[in-house]
C-alpha cells in the first residue's frame, strides 16, 4: 500500500510573529490562511515538550502557492 507524502509547511519561530509576517506579506506578498492561531493546553505541551507551552502565530500562503499550500508557519513560543 502507498501512502500520499505531501509538503505541508515550513515553520519558524520568531520573537515576535506579527512582526515577522509583515515582513513576509510586505516583502513577499504572502497572505494570511485562516485565523491566527493561540494554541496552549495539555496536548501542545506534550506535543512540543515543552511544560506550560503556548504557541501563537499564523499561517501565510506563497504568492505562487496553491490553495491547499504548502504555507509558511510563523509561531512564537510563550
Amino acid at each position: 500500500m502507498t501512502q500520499e507524502i505531501r509538503f505541508a509547511h515550513v515553520n519558524l519561530v520568531a520573537r515576535d510573529w506579527k512582526r515577522l509576517a509583515g515582513f513576509y506579506t510586505d516583502v513577499f506578498g504572502c497572505k494570511p490562511v485562516g485565523e491566527e492561531r493561540d494554541l496552549s493546553g495539555p496536548w501542545l505541551e506534550e506535543a512540543v515538550a515543552v511544560p506550560g507551552a503556548r504557541v501563537r502565530g499564523i499561517h501565510l500562503a506563497f504568492p505562487s502557492g496553491r490553495p491547499d499550500g504548502p504555507t509558511l508557519e510563523i509561531f512564537e513560543y510563550e
